[in-house]
């Protein structure tokens, strides 16, 4: 995603790091960039930066370097049943279902509204770890973003809107052609 002056950023949950806290890959050969706009209007994402980011998430599993490319962002649809999650922890699963856009949770004494609210009943949900991951729907082209995992457990998960993220941040989705 960038911001209006067109900085570059990638997002995750704002319950994963620190503002200011830089971000290495897992074996800290490589920086992913530092921390800003934590937990940001009261929606738990925040931004990384200061490097290069390109419009591809992740597909595949957990030790896959495939990528697709990001083709647009927008809301979820209730009752749609192929949504996408991609995460460090259990790679790519789809065929998640929306089952409200209203959801809420409360964690550590802080509540978070508005969220996506999703299941699947035949393939594991997204686990600790794969939190920040991108929501998505895929078609022959690449993904289309609907928001950000943020928490679950083994039946249900909850994802951040696109919409909330981009209206509260600023920020617009950076699209790729390949």
């Amino acid at each position: 995603m960038q911001n209006t002056r067109g900085q570059r950023f990638m997002v995750t949950a704002g319950h994963c790091f620190e503002n200011r806290q830089v971000v290495f890959t897992e074996s800290l050969a490589r920086v992913y960039g530092t921390v800003s706009n934590r937990r940001t209007q009261g929606i738990d994402v925040e931004l990384i930066g200061g490097r290069q980011y390109s419009g591809h998430i992740f597909t595949g599993g957990t030790d896959s370097s495939t990528v697709i490319p990001v083709r647009g962002a927008g809301r979820a649809y209730v009752g749609f049943g192929n949504y996408c999650t991609s995460g460090r922890t259990t790679g790519e699963t789809c065929g998640h279902r929306a089952t409200s856009l209203n959801g809420q949770i409360c964690v550590d004494g802080e509540c978070l509204q508005g969220l996506i609210v999703f299941n699947n009943g035949r393939f594991r949900q997204p686990r600790a770890g794969d939190s920040g991951g991108p929501f998505y729907v895929k078609d022959r082209p690449g993904a289309y973003i609907r928001g950000h995992y943020v928490a679950g457990n083994a039946f249900t998960g909850y994802a951040v809107p696109w919409t909330a993220v981009a209206s509260n941040l600023r920020v617009s989705i950076v699209r790729s052609l390949r």
